[in-house]
């Protein structure tokens, strides 16, 4: 989030000293004179130069007690500041002020504030999966959640909250977003190329349990996820992508396959080159294709239901890929 600029247009007012009196008193929590300077006629939804109304200040200042005493004396809680066009919950998110946040959605249209979006297209979902400590963050997001946010916004430079979450290395907003709904294959599997590219084992992991499909290519060069992992000769990679279907006959923009690829970067004695040339001229097993197709017609969002089946705990663990 940008940091707040008075605007330079000249179109505000100056404010009279009881409306700074009252700005203080809420940015300093005193609620007796907030209570009384609202009581005198004061605009519950005054704002200072910066756009900031006395709701955004309340809550850039963790006081509890104010945000409340606002919202009962009618203050809008969809109000946007004018720098970033952002609202007293965007804020609340950037400092994961998850009781604040509580207080903010009992109030006004929750689904409306819930996923009003800055000028950027960030929405509260977007800012806490990236901003605060892990573990409090997730209490907000899944407050979030419950409170009708939508699960795969996209900002104006192309990330869901998923993709901002991928993107700082957050796997329990990660696996929180993807249980939620999450697209896995957004930007025909931007997620789990960007898991290979950069080697990140948890990553990949966490989309394949939850459905991420494994042979798109990229836009431009065609690449699946398994020629990414020849490239970089990662034996570990490639077989991971492979026990999740894979396909090693796959072939580039280039017409090379996985194992072609691999060939040019590594000998033919490595352990990734023989591995591919293994399972590309041997059939899958019968068992494994079962639970290929059996995971494919339960589809992505549907996987965590895997324990309602009525299959032994064998098979239940060989489809979740437990051994």
């Amino acid at each position: 989030m940008p940091k707040l600029r008075p605007r330079k247009n000249g179109k505000h007012a100056t404010c009279s000293q009881d409306a700074l009196k009252l700005q203080e008193a809420v940015r300093g929590g005193k609620i007796a004179p907030v209570r009384s300077l609202l009581q005198k006629g004061l605009s519950v939804n005054q704002r200072c130069v910066y756009g900031f109304s006395l709701l955004h200040g309340a809550v850039v200042n963790s006081q509890l007690r104010c945000v409340r005493l606002l919202l009962e004396h009618g203050a809008c809680a969809y109000v946007k500041d004018y720098t970033g066009g952002y609202t007293p919950l965007h804020f609340a998110a950037k400092y994961v002020l998850t009781r604040i946040a509580q207080v903010i959605l009992q109030y006004d249209d929750s689904e409306r504030v819930v996923n009003a979006k800055g000028r950027d297209g960030l929405t509260p979902l977007h800012i806490v999966a990236a901003c605060g400590k892990e573990e409090c963050a997730l209490q907000f997001m899944r407050l979030l959640l419950e409170s009708g946010a939508t699960i795969d916004p996209v900002t104006d430079f192309g990330f869901t909250p998923l993709l901002m979450a991928i993107k700082f290395r957050r796997y329990s907003c990660i696996k929180t977003l993807v249980e939620w709904g999450a697209n896995v294959d957004l930007e025909m599997g931007l997620p789990i190329r960007y898991a290979v590219a950069n080697n990140d084992h948890k990553l990949l992991r966490i989309l394949l349990q939850n459905g991420a499909k494994c042979n798109y290519g990229g836009p431009k060069t065609g690449q699946t996820p398994l020629h990414l992992a020849a490239m970089q000769n990662n034996v570990v990679l490639a077989t991971r992508l492979w026990e999740y279907g894979a396909d090693c006959n796959a072939k580039n923009q280039s017409e090379e396959t996985p194992l072609e690829v691999a060939r040019s970067v590594a000998d033919d004695d490595t352990q990734c080159v023989q591995f591919l040339k293994d399972v590309t001229y041997k059939s899958r097993s019968l068992q494994d294709l079962c639970r290929l197709t059996v995971r494919s017609q339960v589809g992505h969002k549907r996987l965590h239901r895997l324990d309602e089946l009525d299959i032994t705990r064998v098979m239940l663990h060989y489809l979740k890929h437990k051994h």
